[in-house]
């Protein structure tokens, strides 16, 4: 399996939609993609998948401890070409991203199967 980069930028068109969210991402709205290998062709293409800045970190805590997570801003490419705002935008993401992940989840209690 390839390795997993990460790539922050404005939208440049209307078309994308966020992966966790479902909704559209508008033209000029923030967004990271995860890009990974494209499971629709063997050619050993890419491909990005799309969030908006907050779910994206949502879907971050979700994944398994072995899948590649963002620990930086060095991890997102292009960020240093967004404006001073969009990057400050990003940087208090990650953080709060940062301070949850080590964080242990809470376990939900199994329901025990009652006798008919």
């Amino acid at each position: 399996m390839a390795d997993r980069s990460f790539v922050v930028e404005r939208a440049s068109n209307g078309r994308s939609k966020c992966k966790k969210s479902k909704e559209k991402i508008a033209k000029g709205e923030l967004r990271i993609g995860s890009i990974g290998p494209n499971p629709f062709k063997d050619d050993g293409s890419l491909m990005t998948t799309w969030y908006k800045v907050s779910p994206f970190f949502q879907m971050q805590l979700r994944q398994r401890k072995t899948t590649k997570k963002v620990e930086s801003i060095d991890d997102l490419q292009h960020f240093e070409e967004l404006s001073s705002e969009d990057q400050k935008t990003v940087q208090d993401a990650l953080e709060d991203f940062l301070s949850q992940k080590d964080q242990p989840k809470p376990k939900e209690k199994k329901k025990k199967k009652t006798a008919k």
